[in-house]
């Protein structure tokens, strides 16, 4: 056997492995991003923009109040939301779609880095390599078009945040052409504390946000009550809870957590209406 064709049979291979993970999305190989952010390309630059004889698509992005459900165009810092990307065909008959979202900071465009439980068929990946940004997308081509995650807003005084994204609507002949993709943003700006979380939730932090075996918490509050303590995974899963009686004004306490496996979690402090999250580290 010829060093030609082993090299040719290699690269062969190596090309059909990526092109099937970029069917599970376009950062799962660390391939890039193509939601036209700044810096990037757009996945028009390889599945086109389709046409009128083929598939064509538009992309909307929303971001959605968990509470209200409604869509907002502002957000509130530190607040968790829905992120919904919708593909919608325009013309053909798509067989499955895709989609690629990042968010980015207006000012300097940086990454917020804010996404958390990814919905059915979404996973979240963040590049090791490059502009090194955190996105969501398809875990494998879809057929719903339709793809949501959770969302936290940045913290106080990051000023207005934009979403980028692609979205793609493929006829599934294991090549590129026919296909129809389409970019979208969203720019939705830094709003103010709700009333709910002024009149419940006036403060909350942990000590040390580097976490080992035990927490220290300290919640200040402007109504007594019942209110629960959450420890979630970024899949999503509610791994320690603990229910807590509280009264008005600063309210402190130690949680024990030497069980947990090390990675990122979120902190969060809810009385079922309003809430405030953290990001914490499990050593």
């Amino acid at each position: 056997m010829s060093q030609k064709f082993i090299l040719y049979t290699f690269f062969l291979l190596l090309g059909s492995t990526l092109w099937m993970s970029n069917n599970a999305g376009y950062a799962t190989v660390q391939f890039g991003s193509g939601t036209f952010a700044p810096n990037e390309i757009s996945c028009q630059a390889c599945h086109t923009a389709g046409s009128a004889s083929t598939i064509q698509t538009s992309t909307i992005i929303e971001l959605i109040d968990t509470v209200t459900n409604k869509v907002v165009t502002s957000y509130q810092p530190k607040k968790m939301y829905k992120a919904k990307v919708t593909v919608n065909k325009v013309s053909g008959t798509p067989a499955a779609y895709g989609f690629q979202m990042v968010s980015l900071l207006n000012n300097g465009d940086k990454d917020v880095k804010g996404f958390v439980f990814p919905g059915a068929g979404v996973k979240i990946v963040e590049l090791t390599m490059g502009l090194k940004r955190m996105y969501v997308e398809q875990t494998k081509k879809n057929t719903s078009n339709f793809f949501e995650t959770k969302w936290v807003a940045p913290n106080t005084g990051s000023g207005s945040v934009t979403f980028y994204a692609c979205g793609n609507g493929v006829n599934s002949n294991s090549l590129q052409t026919g296909d129809g993709a389409s970019i979208a943003k969203l720019v939705v700006a830094e709003g103010t504390v709700s009333n709910n979380e002024i009149s419940n939730i006036n403060n909350f932090s942990i000590f040390p946000t580097i976490i080992n075996e035990t927490v220290h918490y300290n919640i200040d509050l402007e109504k007594s009550g019942k209110y629960n303590l959450k420890l979630i995974s970024l899949d999503g899963n509610i791994v320690f809870t603990k229910p807590l009686e509280l009264s008005s004004g600063n309210n402190q306490g130690i949680i024990a957590i030497e069980n947990l496996s090390h990675g990122i979690y979120l902190m969060q402090i809810t009385d079922g209406i309003s809430s405030k999250t953290i990001k914490v580290l499990k050593d």
